[in-house]
């Protein structure tokens, strides 16, 4: 970081608060760039959903049965129940896997390219999924694809969170829950008119779409900046300098914009002071309760796909 343009930046902060008027001081000066950027990168929400409500019913296409089933006691092709019960859950498995390591990922290869390899790890899933001829190689990209879903339910929201306003916060991050609903929606639809299709794009098909969502979400990502927090906290000023303006196209000498990096600055240093974090802190005091709160909040969103796939 450059000790001179900090400096540079505190001083004009201070010369140039003057100047802004008190409603330009609550509003910190994001425009709708920002708002549509983060937007955009919520549609890493309509993997989750897509990927989770595709998951269940397909494994009921009789194209599906016919290549991967085997013979039941009944003479016909079908799967076990605990075949079944492992198809649905080994997703569940690699999100959570993914869920856990997405911190090391956000941390070690920054928000942006944190998402970026994401959609890779996804679309590996993706190309297992294609190209198997036997249920369990099926399973493994259903766990691969499962990885990069539990990636994404991480790092967009940290991606949202770090990019948004405190004011608007709540409900930009609330557009990552939209986009699970829309992907189940659309999931629903894309199986409905390919289930009865002959051959094996009854169920290729459903699975094959996720690349282009996948791709869609990277494509993006090319032209979006790395996180001004991120950037800041790795000791990379004049880049999150770029990133701030970027993301809310002021000048580099806007006040609204020095006053925000420098409000950025001033809590990771806060954060510092305080020492480094562990899993051990989400279990104790006040902590715990936010903890279930959002544990439980996730598990009652959850058993919504059970009765959406039953109805």
């Amino acid at each position: 970081m450059s000790n001179q343009t900090e400096t540079k930046f505190q001083h004009n902060t201070s010369t140039n608060r003057r100047n802004v008027d008190n409603d330009d001081q609550k509003d910190i000066g994001h425009t709708l760039r920002v708002y549509l950027i983060c937007i955009f990168v919520a549609f890493g929400g309509f993997l989750f959903g897509y990927d989770c409500v595709i998951g269940g019913p397909m494994i009921d296409i009789p194209k599906f049965k016919l290549d991967f089933g085997t013979v039941m006691k009944n003479g016909e092709l079908g799967f076990t129940t605990s075949t079944r019960g492992g198809f649905v859950a080994v997703m569940s498995l690699g999100t959570f896997c993914g869920a856990l390591s997405a911190s090391q990922f956000a941390d070690r290869l920054g928000r942006k390219w944190g998402l970026m390899t994401t959609c890779l790890v996804f679309t590996v899933g993706i190309i297992f999924q294609i190209v198997a001829s036997k249920i369990a190689v099926l399973m493994v990209g259903r766990y691969i694809a499962g990885f990069g879903v539990g990636l994404v339910s991480v790092m967009v929201p940290l991606y949202q969170a770090e990019c948004i306003p405190a004011k608007r916060r709540g409900t930009i991050v609330s557009c990552y829950q939209l986009a699970i609903t829309i992907g189940l929606l659309i999931g629903q639809i894309v199986l409905f008119f390919t289930e009865s299709k002959p051959g094996k794009g009854s169920y290729k098909i459903p699975i094959g779409l996720q690349f282009a969502w996948s791709g869609l979400l990277a494509a993006g990502l090319i032209w979006f900046p790395e996180t001004p927090r991120f950037l800041i906290k790795a000791g990379k000023w004049d880049q999150a300098v770029k990133a701030k303006m970027t993301l809310t196209g002021f000048k580099e000498d806007d006040p609204r914009l020095q006053e925000e990096l420098l409000e950025i600055k001033g809590n990771l240093e806060h954060e510092m002071r305080l020492g480094e974090a562990t899993y051990a802190e989400c279990w104790r005091g006040l902590n715990l309760r936010r903890t279930l709160l959002g544990v439980f909040m996730q598990v009652w969103q959850q058993r919504i796909h059970p009765l959406i796939n039953r109805s």
